[in-house]
């Protein structure tokens, strides 16, 4: 039987011509301004105008404004628009995104805030994956991140615990466990993309260290991408 995966059609890249699921590419839709705008999730909810598509890396977005590859795509004039404000623009919304569903995961009971209560979640056999702020305790820091180690979690290492606040009402949050399904897969290979745009707030992706269980976010690969499937 063809999965659904197999089954999500295929979008190509403006910048490099690679061809991926929508979930594995960047969304740019035209926005009032006729400017390419990003869209995280995907979706054309509300986007009456065009889009287009690029890989979520840095060297893609640089170069669909050097080669003005929207206005080839959408096949009518684009104003030009500067690489470093077309990854400015990519990197705000993807840290808007990622926000958002760190805050949707708490709401789902998926996720596990503080270091107590990371600790307790992960003293069992408990699959996720780890936030860790950098500027945590340089004690707490390195207890979770051999934690991490021996566990086999991946961890998103992120600059702030300020940062990770915002998105759950709280002034600060030093250690977050994401317990393994849709959100925990999503916000890591967000984290993942997200990085590779260099980004300001999430400044490391760590990959589990030892072989992946079955099942594991190493296993899912980018197919939930971004889009918002709750």
């Amino acid at each position: 039987m063809e999965s659904a995966a197999t089954r999500a059609p295929l979008r190509t890249c403006i910048a490099c011509g690679r061809k991926g699921q929508t979930a594995e590419l960047l969304a740019w839709f035209e926005g009032p301004d006729g400017q390419p705008w990003p869209d995280w999730t995907g979706r054309r909810v509300g986007r009456v105008g065009r889009h287009a598509w690029t890989c979520r890396t840095l060297t893609c977005v640089q170069e669909s404004a050097r080669k003005r590859a929207f206005a080839r795509s959408w096949k009518k004039p684009v104003d030009a628009v500067p690489s470093e404000v077309l990854v400015a623009r990519a990197l705000a919304a993807g840290e808007e995104a990622w926000l958002n569903r760190l805050g949707l995961a708490r709401r789902a009971r998926a996720l596990c805030v503080g270091q107590r209560a990371v600790r307790d979640e992960a003293r069992g056999d408990a699959r996720g994956v780890m936030v860790i702020a950098e500027d945590v305790g340089c004690a707490a820091k390195e207890r979770f991140a051999i934690h991490a180690r021996t566990k086999g979690y991946p961890v998103a290492w992120v600059r702030s615990g300020t940062w990770l606040g915002k998105a759950l009402g709280v002034d600060e949050v030093g250690v977050l466990f994401l317990k393994e399904g849709t959100f925990a897969s999503t916000l890591w290979h967000g984290a993942v993309d997200l990085v590779a745009l260099h980004s300001a707030e999430i400044v490391a992706a760590a990959p589990a260290s030892r072989e992946a269980p079955r099942g594991s976010m190493e296993q899912h690969g980018h197919q939930v991408g971004w889009q918002e499937r709750e």
